[in-house]
């Protein structure tokens, strides 16, 4: 029986080094740091226009209370 095992290194065949281990925040609190940070979600699928089903179509988007359409 094979196993696979997954790690920060990648996919390998025995257990990693504890270096390259998954963290786990048994507390389910983000460091202070994150608290300052902005995050962005790309989501390329939507900018090719290959499938117009999943463009954007327009006026899908207002923002600045209703005064700016995209």
């Amino acid at each position: 029986k094979n196993q696979i095992w997954l790690s920060s290194a990648g996919t390998v065949n025995r257990v990693t080094g504890v270096e390259s281990h998954f963290k786990y925040n048994a507390q389910h609190r983000p460091t202070q740091w994150v608290q300052s940070q902005v995050f962005y979600q790309i989501f390329p699928d939507r900018f090719c226009k290959g499938n117009p089903d999943i463009a954007v179509k327009t006026d899908e988007y207002h923002y600045h209370n209703g005064d700016h359409r995209v």
